[in-house]
């Protein structure tokens, strides 16, 4: 009987192995489907350092990740960037990133950039 095959691609998803998840492709992108894996929650929880740096182990390695149907305020989203920094070892003086061409939206602060595709109507000839 042959041996059980072992993958060649060590995983990344250590405390996060815990949620459902997928790879998008075999390259890049790891998705977690479930609207109950809540990034809000990552913050409150009791292994919080312990999740917050695997996220960002996974996000270095596979370029991308996907939380779908998220409940996650503005502050929160900018503590978990802010942790997601300090728990890989960004020095202690540095602040969230603040893009030089993001538009200064006094509501959401220098620190947000809002992407969407709404807003961008198609004008037929």
């Amino acid at each position: 009987m042959p041996a059980a095959v072992t993958p060649l691609t060590p995983s990344f998803l250590a405390s996060l192995a815990q949620y459902e998840s997928y790879d998008a492709t075999p390259v890049i992108g790891t998705v977690f489907p479930n609207k109950s894996t809540q990034l809000s929650e990552f913050l409150e929880a009791s292994n919080a350092d312990e999740l917050i740096h695997d996220l960002a182990v996974l996000v270095s390695h596979r370029g991308v990740v996907f939380f779908k149907d998220q409940d996650i305020t503005i502050e929160q989203q900018k503590a978990l960037g802010q942790r997601l920094g300090e728990l890989t070892g960004k020095p202690a003086t540095s602040k969230l990133h603040k893009h030089p061409i993001s538009e200064n939206v006094p509501e959401l602060g220098p620190e947000i950039s809002v992407i969407s595709s709404k807003g961008y109507a198609m004008i037929s000839l």
